[in-house]
């Protein structure tokens, strides 16, 4: 959170100092192997070493107490293959499109914060269960390094100050989604990833994507 200090300069001066903003670490991610029942390996055939690439728009939420909600944007590239029609791996990259920012008054000085998405990294195992031809469900479970950067703003009786800082962080994701296919090489998904959730804070990310297979 915000502290501001009132202090007094050796002219009897006295001025605000804007000491920061406690945001704690951010960060989308981890790694792992994914294990569900697969039906037998016999009948992966027709996607068995299927590759496949597609892009995702996806609305981050951060949300820790005494904090609003931060909602930014975030574009993402996928990569894939498919090992078997029920088992495979992928690899994503995006970036932040649209930062996400909330204003408040404390003690008469105006406040502004400014969360925005550097980039996000990730690889994951993916399992598929087919529901039929058309549709799909699947589950994710990876490790993802993501940066942020916080920004604040302070203003009020004449006084303003401002900071930010950058934050790193790799950690487990796990999430569950599902694909409909247009047709045998276009599909479409929905996706919801659960980021990190430590006691602090919780980020997750619901996604709209598309997917194409070669």
């Amino acid at each position: 959170m915000i502290e501001l200090v009132s202090k007094k300069d050796t002219n009897s001066n006295y001025y605000i100092q804007f000491k920061g903003l406690k945001m704690r670490k951010i960060c989308l991610t981890g790694i792992s192997a994914l294990l569900f029942l697969f039906p037998s390996l016999a009948a992966a055939s027709d996607n068995l070493n299927q590759w496949y690439a597609g892009a995702n728009v996806s609305q981050i939420d951060y949300d820790e107490s005494g904090f609003d909600s931060f909602n930014p944007i975030t574009l993402n590239a996928v990569v894939g293959r498919n090992i078997t029609p029920y088992y495979g791996f992928e690899a994503r990259a995006g970036f932040g499109v649209n930062d996400d920012s909330v204003s408040d008054v404390f003690e008469g000085y105006n406040i502004s914060l400014d969360l925005s998405v550097d980039y996000i990294l990730g690889v994951y195992a993916r399992g598929n269960l087919p529901v039929n031809e058309r549709f799909s469900v699947y589950g994710l479970l990876g490790v993802s390094q993501a940066k942020i950067t916080a920004k604040a703003s302070v203003s009020g009786t004449g006084q303003s100050a401002s900071g930010s800082f950058s934050e790193s962080e790799t950690d487990i994701s796990y999430g569950v989604g599902a694909s409909f296919s247009v047709n045998e090489r276009v599909s479409l998904q929905l996706e919801y990833l659960n980021v990190v959730s430590p006691s602090e804070f919780d980020i997750s990310a619901l996604s709209l994507g598309f997917s194409y297979r070669f």
